[in-house]
């Protein structure tokens, strides 16, 4: 491909690039450009006739550039790109790159910045780190691991749904129900009991790992194990169990009367025991039930 001139060599117009042009001595040998083909409508031919008309030396270059108009192809090209072309080609090669060129500058001894090893991956030093948070929590919240055996799938003494259970808070009154539901959710791990409070049903939610729960005993185990794991149903009038009230009342005389009423892990006295199964009744019953046991023990 030749370059020519259209116009005047003093006339900085745009220079067009001919395919079927003869090239000019006197233009030098570059590499070939990627065209800008442009499509627009053929411009108005010169008087070649009289005196004004072009030379005859760019004869050739004239009757190019027409053909080049009447197939509707030509090639603008502005001087500033053909200057960079060749300001490009003429470089080194690692500097044409823009990012070539930040990477050497950033090479030499004047450079201070001080490069970091990456921190080592997560999953080396932790394969599995959700597990690792639960049991911590769980090691923590439960040291002696009483509530997780309590609960455990893999332990014949576990707490199932359609057991009576007595939860113990540190601030509020006790709570007893039929456990209908048991959701194990690792440090999450919660129950639900149904009781009856005034004659109207109510249903508590207790996270065991809580530490506001103080303690969760075993009131009344089940006659049979339960076919579901939920036992929603007892919410109808039908399967209701009620109050559990009497029953709990029962347990806490035995437990009394045995002397392992414990708070915390010390015995509680006659007082505070008989006050736990209350009544007045009852608080003279127990008393009297305790001076007679601790005397067949003198």
């Amino acid at each position: 491909m030749a370059l020519c001139l259209c116009n005047d060599s003093s006339d900085p117009g745009p220079i067009f690039l001919s395919p079927i042009a003869a090239p000019l001595n006197t233009t030098p040998a570059t590499p070939a450009v990627p065209p800008l083909i442009r499509r627009g409508r053929e411009p108005e031919r010169e008087n070649t006739t009289g005196g004004g008309g072009m030379e005859e030396t760019e004869g050739g270059a004239e009757r190019a550039v027409r053909e080049a108009w009447r197939r509707d192809e030509y090639v603008h090209i502005c001087r500033d790109l053909l200057e960079t072309w060749h300001t490009v080609n003429s470089a080194p090669k690692a500097s044409r790159g823009i990012f070539e060129v930040a990477r050497h500058a950033n090479e030499g001894p004047e450079n201070n910045i001080k490069i970091y090893p990456p921190k080592p991956a997560i999953k080396k030093t932790c394969p599995d780190p959700v597990s690792t948070v639960t049991r911590s929590q769980i090691t923590l919240l439960d040291p002696t691991g009483a509530r997780t055996r309590l609960f455990a799938k893999d332990n014949p003494e576990c707490a199932r749904v359609g057991d009576i259970l007595l939860v113990r808070l540190r601030t509020g009154d006790p709570f007893a129900g039929v456990c209908i539901n048991i959701r194990r959710r690792g440090v999450d791990t919660a129950i639900l009991l149904r009781g009856q409070l005034t004659r109207v049903g109510v249903e508590m939610w207790y996270k065991i790992y809580s530490p506001l729960v103080e303690g969760i005993e075993v009131v009344q185990r089940a006659a049979k194990r339960a076919r579901r794991a939920r036992l929603t149903y007892m919410r109808k009038v039908k399967h209701d169990r009620g109050s559990v009230e009497n029953v709990v009342r029962m347990y806490l005389r035995q437990k009394a009367a045995l002397g392992t009423t414990e708070v915390g892990g010390k015995k509680r006295g006659n007082a505070a025991a008989a006050a736990a199964v209350g009544g007045k009744k009852g608080v003279c019953k127990l008393a009297h039930r305790v001076e007679v046991l601790r005397g067949h023990d003198m």
